[in-house]
């Protein structure tokens, strides 16, 4: 696992064809340097990504996610959306016959804001490294035990309508999933997200740890960039991903969240401890991207 480097830049996944008929897709992740490499704009190496497990668990993750879109590069390539599509996205939300008056509600008290974000319009579905200061009571354990990542709605054994299926958040459901994201990024308690918020650095987690360590895993993230500065420039913002709970991760990493993200620790999942480790977790595609600017439609 830990302790090879990297034989090329890019390593590949490939997701094959299911007995449920699931088509083969293949995901090529980008994001990580050869141990001998310094990242840019980071005094960090990533972390390696040889193990066996770790590409059976990313896929088994992926399988029937109805993953849709690319890199973190195409997705910023690929534009974000107009206020327009946003206000449209809005209205079909709100118009919906199932869905909670708890979340109608706050999309209304919200939709200014919501309607005036700044995000991608393709979905990054490529694995990479995300970081997450938690803020769930037990955060910890269940993602040590589970491998997944917990939303406050699955803690709070509450997930009030439209509920968003891990297959269809980026297809029938792309509307919705897209507003109820956006709202994540205004208010996660009220009623209770079923999306989890994830930097894409340490330090942007560290600022909103509320518990003693920042946490880094990978991931698919499959969710659009948020968070994008009105500047619309990449690393001016509070970028991050909104990932559906339940989502399966590997590679769990842990740092003090107050500190330079120096003294990284590993899990093992296996003896379900933590060691000291010298690899230390960076998204490097969004590294090389800060300071490139996403266009609006």
């Amino acid at each position: 696992m830990g302790g090879l480097p990297l034989q090329s830049d890019f390593l590949y996944l490939f997701l094959h064809e299911s007995w449920q008929g699931i088509f083969r897709r293949d995901i090529s992740v980008g994001m990580y340097t050869r141990k001998d490499e310094k990242p840019i704009s980071a005094d960090a190496v990533s972390a390696d990504m040889g193990a066996e497990w770790d590409s059976d668990i990313l896929e088994e993750g992926a399988v029937g996610q109805g993953l849709q879109g690319g890199s973190l590069t195409e997705a910023i390539r690929g534009r974000a959306f107009s206020r327009t599509a946003i206000e449209d996205m809005v209205k079909h939300t709100l118009k919906l016959k199932d869905i909670d008056p708890s979340n109608k509600d706050e999309i209304r008290d919200n939709r200014s804001s919501i309607e005036y974000s700044l995000l991608s319009k393709k979905y990054v579905n490529k694995a990479q490294f995300v970081f997450r200061g938690p803020t769930i009571r037990d955060e910890q354990k269940y993602i040590e035990t589970n491998r997944k990542i917990l939303s406050k709605a699955i803690k709070r054994n509450k997930v009030l309508k439209p509920v968003i299926q891990m297959g269809t958040q980026n297809t029938k459901q792309y509307e919705d999933a897209t507003v109820l994201r956006i709202l994540a990024t205004k208010n996660s308690n009220t009623p209770p997200s079923q999306f989890v918020s994830h930097a894409l650095d340490y330090q942007t987690a560290s600022r909103f740890a509320q518990s003693k360590f920042v946490f880094a895993y990978k991931i698919i993230p499959n969710s659009p960039l948020l968070g994008i500065h009105d500047s619309a420039i990449i690393g001016k913002g509070e970028e991050q991903y909104q990932i559906l709970g339940g989502t399966k991760i590997t590679e769990l990493y842990r740092c003090p969240a107050i500190g330079q993200g120096k003294k990284w620790e590993k899990y093992n999942f296996s003896e379900k401890s933590w060691k000291s480790c010298s690899e230390r977790p960076i998204n490097l595609e969004y590294e090389q991207l800060r300071g490139s600017k996403i266009v609006q439609d």
